[in-house]
Formats: C-alpha cells, sequence, structure tokens
C-alpha cells in the first residue's frame, strides 16, 4: 500500500472559499464575478490532483498540464495555500524553471 499523503477530496471540500480573488479592478472583479463556485472547485481539484499525483509541481507544469489559464490556476494555487484553514498546497522550498526559464515554486500537498 502506498502512502499517499491524502485522498482525494470531494468537490465540496474545494469550494471553501467560494469566491475568486481579484485585486479590486474593474476586469478583475467581473473575471472574479465570472467564477461559480462549482468552476472554482472544479479547477482547484483538478489542480491539487495534479499536484498530489507528481509529487509537487509548479503553477506553470500544473497549467501545461491540464489546460488551464495562467491566471486560474495561479489563483486556484493561491487559494489552495494561503485562503483554506487548513492549507491544501505549501511551497516545498525547491524551484524549478518555468517555460521562460524564471524560478518557480514547487508546490507540494500538504
Amino acid at each position: 500500500m502506498t502512502n499517499q499523503p491524502q485522498r482525494r477530496r470531494d468537490l465540496t471540500h474545494y469550494m471553501r472559499p467560494a469566491t475568486a480573488l481579484h485585486n479590486r479592478v474593474d476586469t478583475s472583479v467581473e473575471a472574479a464575478r465570472s467564477q461559480t463556485p462549482r468552476k472554482l472547485a472544479i479547477n482547484r481539484r483538478r489542480i491539487y490532483a495534479y499536484i498530489m499525483q507528481q509529487g509537487g509541481a509548479t503553477c506553470d507544469e500544473a497549467e501545461l498540464a491540464t489546460g488551464i489559464a495562467h491566471s486560474t490556476a495561479s489563483a486556484a494555487i493561491h487559494a489552495m495555500h494561503s485562503r483554506m484553514d487548513p492549507p491544501l498546497l505549501k511551497d516545498s522550498a525547491a524551484r524549478r524553471p518555468t517555460q521562460t526559464g524564471c524560478p518557480a515554486i514547487v508546490w507540494v500537498v500538504t
């Protein structure tokens, strides 16, 4: 039996918080409003599952693997790291290059 960090959670767990992040700019607010709680949860779960399956991943890697847009993937990772109690993801302290060569955080499941 493998020792996985956590079992896959049901969709309702990923719905908290049920609102998308925004930076108070009108376009960002409108984009956040367009995200339903279900859509947020599905994207968060897809990213979480990918990071767990890989044993860690950067946002860039998760975007490429899932096809989720950068702004959506970045916001989902931020929510799972900073807005959930307890957090679902943490910074592994490792860094890997993005497609453009910039160092990026390798996120892991808590």
